[in-house]
């Protein structure tokens, strides 16, 4: 992602078009809030988070406003990582999972086997 974005501003730049990107970290939103919110998932993803805990929603919108403000006029190629340090932890470095269980695609369909 972080090559094209630079690609991207670089080619786009001269227009006066400037690219910026926003990488999230884990929110519990309306597609993954009942996930996120199980108490036993949300311990293990918190373990694998420098901040020890899941983002709240404006700490998503929040980088967005930046760079659509004239604060971020001079800015361009760059991606701002909002994930409280997920990326900080060795875990992001090395392949991990959830615990066996967490996942609803752990559990049986219902009502089949």
């Amino acid at each position: 992602m972080e090559a094209m974005v630079k690609t991207v501003a670089r080619e786009w730049g001269p227009a006066g078009i400037r690219l910026n990107v926003v990488g999230p970290g884990v929110f519990p939103v309306e597609r993954n809030a009942e996930l996120v919110n199980r108490p036993e998932f949300r311990a293990a993803v918190e373990g694998h988070i420098a901040l020890r805990r899941v983002g709240e929603l404006r700490e998503a919108v929040d980088p967005l406003m930046f760079l659509l403000s004239k604060a971020a006029s001079y800015i361009t190629g760059e991606v701002i990582v909002s994930d409280g340090g997920f990326r900080l932890t060795p875990e992001f470095l090395r392949p991990w999972s959830y615990p066996a269980g967490l996942l609803p695609i752990d559990q049986p369909a219902a009502g089949g086997d």
